[in-house]
């Protein structure tokens, strides 16, 4: 028993047509004048002085974010009176705000 490979005309087309393929290379652009400017965030800590690097101004700033999201979820519970799940009245904030509690 004798296979021969025989090509259909589908075959033929597919090869004609992907020999034509052509592929262009990947335009890169560079940017001239400007050379790659840091964050605003980064440049703000940076210029306080605490901190020398990216590196140390992304982690203070990883921090505040920290710091932010815990009070977003402390300060609610704090405005509230006791455990009972009722509100301190405008009133009584006022009064703690200005030190006049009675």
């Amino acid at each position: 028993m004798q296979t021969a490979h025989t090509s259909t005309l589908s075959d033929c087309i597919l090869t004609a047509l992907m020999a034509d393929i052509q592929f262009e290379e990947e335009q890169q652009f560079q940017r001239y004048g400007q050379a790659e400017q840091k964050p605003f965030m980064i440049r703000l800590v940076l210029s306080t002085g605490i901190v020398s690097t990216d590196k140390q101004a992304e982690y203070v700033l990883l921090g505040i974010a920290v710091v932010a999201i815990i009070l977003a979820f402390v300060v609610p519970m704090l405005i509230r009176v006791g455990g009972d799940g009722n509100r301190v009245p405008p009133e009584k904030i006022q009064e703690i705000m200005n030190g006049t509690l009675q």
